[in-house]
């Protein structure tokens, strides 16, 4: 008898062969050191592994423990996914957040600095920073990050420099420049704040708005923030959306956010 063709497990092999064919991507042209990017690879395996099995195997058992095994494991999927559809969610609404006005500061996240130039992902945060103190020039930016061990300079010093250079006043700068996490960009800065409920936009990039803005509300206790988010057009946009729901349920369970 010929062998039906089972359609979810067609599904998990296409699916598969996207995940490895993104993660290969990726590598080439960003390079394959990228962050979490390794779970591309992870999935693309377990789908095409669980497709072929599906594929393969003659028929299913019906014994009690299988099925009972089966009806857990779909459970405990259907409530991961529906986790990561809500947190995407979240990481959607930050992308497309519009800044506020005549804000008091605004604090412009530190990224990869390359020897003492931004990387391109720094570079989008400056701009972003850039454009928004011309339209409000009465606003104050607090620039933010250390210096990492191959970083000639601080990130906060590269994004002051760029900042001075488009010819930002330096009284309009300030520099936070001890910084190593999200959680301590936010509580460093909110120390160089005056006020009790000063109003605060935070500049970066559109995938890190949202987790950026709860933190900053949780860790430094600003009632009055809003998102600023800058553009990332690059291949790695799916990655770093995906990124942040692990990053966002680390912080959860940190009390980062909630």
């Amino acid at each position: 008898m010929k062998q039906q063709i089972k359609p979810f497990s067609i599904v998990l092999l296409i699916f598969g062969t996207i995940f490895t064919g993104y993660y290969i991507l990726c590598g080439f042209l960003a390079g394959f050191h990228v962050s979490m990017l390794w779970v591309w690879l992870l999935l693309g395996l377990l789908c095409i592994g669980k497709g072929l099995w599906e594929l393969l195997r003659k028929e299913k058992s019906n014994g009690k423990t299988a099925q009972v095994l089966t009806v857990v494991a779909r459970s405990i999927i259907s409530i991961l996914l529906a986790v990561f559809v809500l947190e995407e969610g979240f990481v959607l609404s930050g992308m497309v957040k519009q800044p506020k006005p005549h804000l008091d500061y605004i604090v412009v996240l530190g990224a990869r600095v390359f020897g003492t130039e931004p990387s391109p992902i720094l570079q989008y945060r400056i701009d972003a920073a850039y454009e928004y103190l011309m339209e409000n020039p009465e606003t104050v930016a607090i620039v933010s990050g250390g210096q990492g061990g191959n970083e000639s300079i601080s990130e906060a010093e590269c994004i002051a420099r760029e900042l001075r250079k488009r010819g930002v006043p330096s009284e309009c700068i300030l520099l936070e420049d001890k910084s190593t996490t999200t959680a301590e960009n936010m509580a460093y800065s909110r120390a160089l704040m005056k006020g009790d409920n000063p109003t605060v936009g935070i500049v970066t990039n559109n995938f890190h708005v949202f987790r950026s803005v709860c933190i900053a509300r949780k860790r430094a206790g600003l009632h009055h923030v809003s998102g600023i988010p800058a553009p990332y057009p690059s291949i790695l946009l799916p990655h770093y959306m995906m990124r942040e729901f692990f990053t966002i349920t680390v912080d959860t369970m940190l009390g980062n956010t909630i």
